[in-house]
């Protein structure tokens, strides 16, 4: 198991609030809107759009390039200590959701879910759409998750982050690699989906859907497996952090997605059988021809 060091100290205010407080100051200089019921999300931005189930394990469930969906699930889980299985993001209640029209265009690209806090663990993501031009089959989404601990003690804390694409709106044909421990790629059916996590994650795992999910959701403690690798199918992956966080202290995590679409590569089209007869009379000729001259 890899020692992260990423801890940083938030400052105190008023306890640990201060990190709610700094995001809805934020919003306000920005002039965001707040919207405190968590109905389904929307991000739109260029060829693409992003739609989050923020009160589910659903989390963001399509991404959409071009009218097309690439995404079944992602979201993420945690655990704290080792004795009890992992909660999904959304049973710490329903978040504060801020958005953000960051381009100017009208749209809303960027959302800030902030989940928990009341003296235990709060944890703040925000994601971010920069979707392509038209007919380009490229995407971006960047995603920030800051892990607070507003209690009294330290914090012994597992977090997952879990995928499922569906490149090419497709359940087949697709499989799943992770590199370095940070890297993890998705290719298949005239897609490639990429994802690099900053810090390194502790442990990660590639897998065949609904096999890793299962693990990760079930009510017992699970520990990634650091395959590097799935079969090809319907690929899964995930990424696990675990960390001890002090109090009033907070953890981050980055990550960065793109979608891009590969050329396949060209099938030569099958000779008829009158094209291949001129094309072996006219060869036998040319040789016939270099005889009589020699």
């Amino acid at each position: 198991m890899k020692t992260l060091h990423s801890i940083r100290r938030t400052p105190r205010f008023f306890g640990c609030k201060s990190v709610l407080l700094g995001a809805v100051a934020a919003a306000a200089m920005l002039g965001a809107s707040a919207v405190s019921d968590a109905a389904n999300i929307v991000l739109m931005d260029g060829n693409s759009a992003v739609t989050i189930d923020p009160t589910s394990t659903a989390g963001v469930e399509s991404w959409t390039i071009g009218g097309q969906n690439q995404l079944h699930q992602e979201w993420f889980w945690f655990r704290t200590g080792s004795s009890a299985g992992q909660s999904s993001l959304d049973s710490l209640g329903t978040p504060k959701v801020t958005l953000l029209d960051t381009n100017g265009n009208g749209k809303d690209d960027t959302a800030k879910l902030v989940y928990g806090g009341s003296g235990g663990v709060q944890i703040t993501v925000t994601y971010s759409l920069t979707g392509g031009q038209a007919n380009s089959k490229t995407s971006d989404l960047t995603d920030s998750i800051q892990i607070t601990n507003m209690g009294s003690n330290t914090l012994k804390f597992h977090f997952f982050q879990y995928a499922d694409f569906n490149l090419d709106d497709l359940t087949t044909g697709q499989s799943a690699t992770i590199s370095n421990s940070n890297t993890a790629t998705d290719q298949g059916n005239g897609f490639k989906s990429q994802t690099v996590v900053s810090p390194t994650s502790s442990e990660f795992e590639a897998n065949n859907s609904p096999t890793l999910l299962n693990n990760i959701s079930g009510s017992s403690p699970y520990t990634l497996s650091d395959a590097t690798s799935s079969a090809v199918g319907n690929s899964e992956w995930g990424f696990e952090w675990d960390q001890n966080i002090p109090m009033c202290s907070s953890m981050v995590i980055t990550g960065d997605q793109l979608i891009t679409g590969t050329a396949p590569s060209p099938v030569p089209e099958p000779m008829s059988g009158s094209l291949a007869t001129l094309g072996l009379s006219s060869m036998l000729l040319i040789r016939r021809r270099g005889r009589i001259t020699a």
